[in-house]
Protein backbone atom coordinates (compact mmCIF):
# COMPACT_ATOMS: atom_id res chain seq x y z
CA UNK A 1 0.00 0.00 0.00
CA UNK A 2 2.89 2.31 -0.80
CA UNK A 3 0.68 4.43 -3.07
CA UNK A 4 -1.79 5.15 -0.25
CA UNK A 5 1.08 6.18 2.02
CA UNK A 6 2.42 8.51 -0.67
CA UNK A 7 -0.99 10.13 -1.04
CA UNK A 8 -1.40 10.63 2.70
CA UNK A 9 2.10 11.78 3.64
CA UNK A 10 3.07 13.74 0.53
CA UNK A 11 -0.12 15.15 -1.00
CA UNK A 12 -2.47 16.07 1.86
CA UNK A 13 -0.62 19.18 3.07
CA UNK A 14 0.69 22.35 1.46
CA UNK A 15 3.46 23.24 3.94
CA UNK A 16 5.95 21.10 5.82
CA UNK A 17 6.67 21.06 9.56
CA UNK A 18 9.14 23.93 9.11
CA UNK A 19 6.63 26.11 7.28
CA UNK A 20 8.34 25.60 3.92
CA UNK A 21 6.98 24.32 0.66
CA UNK A 22 5.87 20.71 0.84
CA UNK A 23 7.65 17.81 -0.78
CA UNK A 24 6.20 16.58 -4.07
CA UNK A 25 7.25 13.67 -6.28
CA UNK A 26 9.06 14.25 -9.53
CA UNK A 27 10.79 12.25 -12.25
CA UNK A 28 14.05 14.03 -12.99
CA UNK A 29 12.94 17.67 -12.98
CA UNK A 30 9.35 16.95 -14.07
CA UNK A 31 6.60 16.87 -11.41
CA UNK A 32 4.54 13.70 -11.18
CA UNK A 33 1.00 14.18 -12.48
CA UNK A 34 -0.40 10.78 -11.56
CA UNK A 35 0.49 7.54 -9.82
CA UNK A 36 -1.37 4.41 -8.87
CA UNK A 37 -1.76 0.72 -9.55
CA UNK A 38 -1.68 -0.88 -13.00
CA UNK A 39 -3.28 -4.26 -13.64
CA UNK A 40 -2.57 -6.63 -16.50
CA UNK A 41 -0.63 -9.74 -17.49
CA UNK A 42 2.97 -10.83 -17.04
CA UNK A 43 3.54 -11.81 -20.66
CA UNK A 44 6.97 -13.47 -20.47
CA UNK A 45 6.05 -16.16 -17.94
CA UNK A 46 6.38 -19.76 -19.13
CA UNK A 47 5.27 -22.93 -17.35
CA UNK A 48 8.69 -23.47 -15.76
CA UNK A 49 8.60 -19.96 -14.26
CA UNK A 50 5.47 -20.62 -12.23
CA UNK A 51 5.66 -21.72 -8.61
CA UNK A 52 3.54 -24.22 -6.72
CA UNK A 53 3.42 -24.79 -3.00
CA UNK A 54 3.30 -28.17 -1.29
CA UNK A 55 1.47 -28.67 1.99
CA UNK A 56 3.56 -31.61 3.14
CA UNK A 57 1.28 -32.63 6.02
CA UNK A 58 -1.71 -32.86 3.69
CA UNK A 59 0.09 -33.92 0.54
CA UNK A 60 -1.62 -31.24 -1.53
CA UNK A 61 -0.41 -28.52 -3.90
CA UNK A 62 -1.67 -24.99 -4.47
CA UNK A 63 -0.87 -22.72 -7.38
CA UNK A 64 1.40 -19.75 -6.91
CA UNK A 65 0.93 -16.30 -8.39
CA UNK A 66 -1.21 -16.18 -11.54
CA UNK A 67 0.69 -14.31 -14.31
CA UNK A 68 -2.65 -13.38 -15.88
CA UNK A 69 -3.49 -11.40 -12.73
CA UNK A 70 -0.39 -9.24 -12.45
CA UNK A 71 -0.15 -5.73 -11.03
CA UNK A 72 2.51 -3.08 -10.55
CA UNK A 73 2.89 0.56 -9.50
CA UNK A 74 3.07 3.26 -12.14
CA UNK A 75 3.70 6.98 -12.22
CA UNK A 76 3.45 9.57 -15.00
CA UNK A 77 5.03 13.00 -15.06
CA UNK A 78 3.56 16.17 -16.57
CA UNK A 79 5.29 15.39 -19.89
CA UNK A 80 3.59 12.00 -20.15
CA UNK A 81 6.69 9.94 -19.32
CA UNK A 82 6.01 6.79 -17.30
CA UNK A 83 7.91 4.89 -14.62
CA UNK A 84 7.23 1.38 -13.32
CA UNK A 85 7.91 -0.25 -9.96
CA UNK A 86 7.13 -3.96 -10.20
CA UNK A 87 7.49 -6.07 -7.07
CA UNK A 88 5.49 -9.04 -8.36
CA UNK A 89 7.94 -10.67 -10.78
CA UNK A 90 10.15 -12.24 -8.11
CA UNK A 91 7.63 -15.01 -7.43
CA UNK A 92 7.46 -15.60 -11.18
CA UNK A 93 11.11 -16.65 -11.31
CA UNK A 94 12.51 -13.26 -12.31
CA UNK A 95 14.86 -12.48 -9.42
CA UNK A 96 15.46 -8.76 -9.84
CA UNK A 97 16.42 -6.74 -6.77
CA UNK A 98 16.55 -3.03 -6.06
CA UNK A 99 19.45 -2.19 -3.75
CA UNK A 100 17.99 -0.67 -0.61
CA UNK A 101 20.98 0.37 1.47
CA UNK A 102 21.08 4.05 0.45
CA UNK A 103 17.42 4.39 1.40
CA UNK A 104 17.11 2.35 4.60
CA UNK A 105 20.35 3.84 5.92
CA UNK A 106 19.05 7.39 5.53
CA UNK A 107 15.72 6.58 7.16
CA UNK A 108 17.22 4.66 10.06
CA UNK A 109 14.88 1.67 9.97
CA UNK A 110 14.98 -0.77 12.86
CA UNK A 111 15.59 -3.64 10.43
CA UNK A 112 17.91 -2.59 7.55
CA UNK A 113 16.73 -3.59 4.10
CA UNK A 114 19.83 -4.25 2.00
CA UNK A 115 17.70 -5.07 -1.03
CA UNK A 116 14.09 -5.48 -2.08
CA UNK A 117 12.61 -7.87 -4.65
CA UNK A 118 11.43 -5.17 -7.03
CA UNK A 119 12.30 -3.88 -10.46
CA UNK A 120 12.30 -0.14 -11.16
CA UNK A 121 12.09 1.13 -14.74
CA UNK A 122 12.55 4.78 -15.62
CA UNK A 123 11.27 6.24 -18.93
CA UNK A 124 14.54 5.54 -20.76
CA UNK A 125 14.60 1.91 -19.66
CA UNK A 126 10.95 1.46 -20.61
CA UNK A 127 11.86 2.56 -24.15
CA UNK A 128 14.95 0.32 -24.37
CA UNK A 129 13.93 -3.00 -22.84
CA UNK A 130 11.38 -5.51 -24.15
CA UNK A 131 7.95 -5.31 -22.58
CA UNK A 132 7.35 -7.94 -19.93
CA UNK A 133 3.75 -7.11 -19.14
CA UNK A 134 0.55 -6.16 -20.89
CA UNK A 135 -1.65 -3.43 -19.42
CA UNK A 136 -5.38 -3.97 -18.97
CA UNK A 137 -6.38 -1.10 -16.69
CA UNK A 138 -4.96 1.62 -14.46
CA UNK A 139 -6.32 2.60 -11.06
CA UNK A 140 -5.17 6.10 -10.17
CA UNK A 141 -4.46 6.85 -6.54
CA UNK A 142 -3.27 10.46 -6.79
CA UNK A 143 -6.36 11.83 -8.56
CA UNK A 144 -8.90 9.55 -6.87
CA UNK A 145 -11.25 11.89 -4.98
CA UNK A 146 -12.54 9.17 -2.64
CA UNK A 147 -9.02 8.21 -1.59
CA UNK A 148 -8.06 11.86 -1.16
CA UNK A 149 -10.93 12.31 1.27
CA UNK A 150 -10.15 8.99 2.99
CA UNK A 151 -6.57 9.96 3.89
CA UNK A 152 -7.09 13.68 4.52
CA UNK A 153 -9.04 13.32 7.75
CA UNK A 154 -7.25 12.80 11.12
CA UNK A 155 -8.69 9.27 11.23
CA UNK A 156 -8.13 7.40 7.98
CA UNK A 157 -11.33 6.18 6.33
CA UNK A 158 -10.31 2.56 5.79
CA UNK A 159 -13.71 1.62 4.38
CA UNK A 160 -13.01 3.75 1.29
CA UNK A 161 -9.57 2.20 0.93
CA UNK A 162 -11.03 -1.30 1.16
CA UNK A 163 -13.59 -0.35 -1.49
CA UNK A 164 -10.74 0.78 -3.75
CA UNK A 165 -9.03 -2.57 -3.23
CA UNK A 166 -12.27 -4.39 -4.10
CA UNK A 167 -12.60 -2.38 -7.30
CA UNK A 168 -9.10 -3.39 -8.37
CA UNK A 169 -9.58 -7.09 -7.68
CA UNK A 170 -13.15 -7.21 -8.98
CA UNK A 171 -14.20 -9.08 -5.84
CA UNK A 172 -14.91 -8.51 -2.18
CA UNK A 173 -11.55 -8.97 -0.50
CA UNK A 174 -11.37 -11.17 2.62
CA UNK A 175 -10.91 -9.59 6.02
CA UNK A 176 -7.34 -10.87 6.29
CA UNK A 177 -6.35 -8.97 3.11
CA UNK A 178 -7.87 -5.78 4.50
CA UNK A 179 -6.01 -6.25 7.78
CA UNK A 180 -2.70 -6.77 5.98
CA UNK A 181 -3.31 -3.71 3.82
CA UNK A 182 -4.04 -1.58 6.89
CA UNK A 183 -0.90 -2.79 8.66
CA UNK A 184 1.31 -2.25 5.59
CA UNK A 185 -0.13 1.20 4.87
CA UNK A 186 0.29 2.34 8.45
CA UNK A 187 3.89 1.12 8.51
CA UNK A 188 4.65 2.87 5.19
CA UNK A 189 3.13 6.10 6.47
CA UNK A 190 5.35 6.07 9.56
CA UNK A 191 8.51 5.48 7.52
CA UNK A 192 7.55 8.11 4.95
CA UNK A 193 6.74 10.73 7.56
CA UNK A 194 10.14 10.08 9.14
CA UNK A 195 12.09 10.42 5.89
CA UNK A 196 10.22 13.60 4.91
CA UNK A 197 10.87 15.18 8.30
CA UNK A 198 14.58 14.33 8.02
CA UNK A 199 14.69 15.19 4.29
CA UNK A 200 16.47 11.87 3.88
CA UNK A 201 15.69 11.85 0.16
CA UNK A 202 18.29 14.57 -0.40
CA UNK A 203 21.02 11.94 0.13
CA UNK A 204 19.51 9.36 -2.21
CA UNK A 205 21.16 8.41 -5.53
CA UNK A 206 19.57 9.74 -8.73
CA UNK A 207 18.86 6.23 -10.00
CA UNK A 208 18.20 3.09 -7.92
CA UNK A 209 20.78 0.35 -8.20
CA UNK A 210 19.61 -3.10 -9.30
CA UNK A 211 20.97 -6.59 -9.67
CA UNK A 212 19.80 -10.06 -10.64
CA UNK A 213 20.31 -12.90 -8.23
CA UNK A 214 22.54 -15.58 -9.73
CA UNK A 215 21.40 -14.82 -13.27
CA UNK A 216 23.35 -14.11 -16.42
CA UNK A 217 21.36 -13.54 -19.64
CA UNK A 218 23.29 -16.20 -21.55
CA UNK A 219 22.44 -18.80 -18.89
CA UNK A 220 18.67 -18.52 -19.33
CA UNK A 221 16.92 -21.27 -21.33
CA UNK A 222 15.98 -20.61 -24.96
CA UNK A 223 12.29 -20.29 -24.15
CA UNK A 224 13.10 -17.31 -21.90
CA UNK A 225 14.22 -15.23 -24.85
CA UNK A 226 12.26 -12.11 -23.82
CA UNK A 227 13.81 -12.16 -20.37
CA UNK A 228 17.28 -12.64 -21.82
CA UNK A 229 16.78 -9.61 -24.08
CA UNK A 230 15.39 -7.62 -21.17
CA UNK A 231 18.42 -8.25 -19.00
CA UNK A 232 20.99 -7.86 -21.76
CA UNK A 233 19.61 -4.74 -23.45
CA UNK A 234 18.47 -3.01 -20.29
CA UNK A 235 21.23 -3.62 -17.84
CA UNK A 236 24.10 -5.44 -19.50
CA UNK A 237 25.44 -8.71 -18.12
CA UNK A 238 24.56 -8.64 -14.44
CA UNK A 239 24.91 -11.41 -11.92
CA UNK A 240 26.09 -10.99 -8.35
CA UNK A 241 27.92 -7.70 -8.89
CA UNK A 242 25.64 -6.41 -6.17
CA UNK A 243 27.51 -3.40 -4.94
CA UNK A 244 29.78 -2.58 -7.86
CA UNK A 245 29.51 0.91 -9.24
CA UNK A 246 28.57 -0.49 -12.63
CA UNK A 247 25.04 -1.45 -11.59
CA UNK A 248 23.42 1.95 -11.38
Amino acid sequence: MLSVALLREVYTTTVDSRGGRCVRLQQGKSPIADFGVAKGMATTVKSHNKLAYLYSTEGTFVHGQDPNEHSWLYSKDINGHNTILDDGFFSLDFCCYTIGDPYSDSIGTSVPHSSAPACYLDPDMIRRVPKMNSLKKKFSVLVNKDLQRAVSSPETDWTSIYWFMDSMSGNKNPAVDNALAKFASTDCCKSMAKLIERRAYEAWPDTPGIYFEGSDPKDLPAEDNERREYMASGFGTLSRQKYSGRIQ
